[in-house]
């Protein structure tokens, strides 16, 4: 992280798909990852760690606390939704595609 702060967050996230429905392959997930990464980076966080299933994604994000929980999964589902929809991967019934979660410790 470039910035120095007295504390650097970590923070689980899990994104489900709707109704738990298995949708997720192989290059959505690759496709999910790198964009964690990619949006990451623009926030001024980083992506520790990352691991997805058909029906859900886990990953550990490193934040500075001038970053709210919210932004970071607000703009994580916004970007991931668009981004696998213009990719033609498939959505359950054509809707957006996952639900972010934040675990609290």
């Amino acid at each position: 992280m470039k910035d120095i702060a007295l504390g650097i967050l970590k923070m689980p996230l899990v994104c489900m798909t709707k109704f738990r429905q298995k949708v997720l392959t192989v290059p959505g997930l690759d496709m999910i990852e790198r964009s964690f990464r990619e949006v990451a980076r623009q926030m001024n966080c980083q992506r520790l760690a990352f691991n997805g299933e058909v029906d859900y994604v886990h990953t550990l994000v490193e934040y500075l606390p001038k970053l709210s929980v919210s932004q970071i999964g607000n703009t994580l589902k916004g970007v991931l939704s668009r981004r696998y929809g213009q990719a033609g991967l498939p959505k359950p019934y054509n809707k957006t595609a996952l639900a972010v979660q934040a675990i609290s410790p």
